[in-house]
């Protein structure tokens, strides 16, 4: 399957993260699904779902780059269930759409961390460690409640150290997205909305 296309129209996005491991990742991710990031800022997890606070982050990135033509803030489940955490989000949400009528405001729910949706790929992850001993713990990583930890875990068992900042970015250069979407019903989510505008 192939998730897109050229000739496809990419939309100029306005992007929230949790955290500067995130940043490039999501960046290198909706890049491979034919995606601009005009803006990427981080948001403290605490701060995502205060209205006043995500108003003021989406002034800031509409004044730095005015033909956004979407927001997606991308908040992590962290340990709980993701549509438990799309539920908190939904009422932010729709405040902010109210607000902000030019374009649509979308929150994305990552099953737990962006390191759930990068350990899908369990051969770039191969690549990254030159090694396999553990790799079938990867079998699900979005049941892991952290999959950071995980990661972590395989590498060390590896020989190797887990490094957010510097591992998140290689992974998700070598990530397959239609791997991805095809095993984690979030990242599914995310690209049927992509697709749909």
């Amino acid at each position: 399957m192939v998730l897109w296309a050229p000739g496809w129209s990419a939309l100029s996005l306005g992007v929230f993260v949790e955290g500067p491991s995130d940043r490039d990742a999501i960046r290198i991710l909706l890049a491979k699904l034919g995606q601009t990031v005009r803006h990427v800022s981080v948001v403290r997890q605490g701060r995502m779902l205060n209205v006043d606070t995500m108003a003021s982050q989406i002034e800031s990135a509409v004044r730095s780059s005015p033909r956004l033509s979407r927001v997606l803030i991308f908040r992590d489940s962290e340990g709980v269930d993701p549509e438990e955490t799309y539920e908190k989000s939904r009422g932010p949400e729709r405040e902010l759409n109210q607000l902000f009528t030019r374009f649509p405001i979308n929150y994305i729910i990552v099953d737990h961390s962006i390191e759930g949706w990068l350990a899908w790929d369990i051969e770039a992850v191969h690549q990254v460690i030159g090694g396999g001993k553990y790799l079938s713990l990867i079998s699900n990583p979005e049941a892991n409640r952290h999959p950071a930890t995980l990661l972590s875990r395989i590498f060390r068992a590896n020989g190797r150290d887990f490094n957010k900042a510097t591992h998140n970015h290689v992974l998700a250069e070598l990530a397959d997205t239609d791997l991805i979407f095809q095993k984690s019903p979030t990242f599914a989510r995310l690209v049927q909305l992509l697709r749909g505008r």
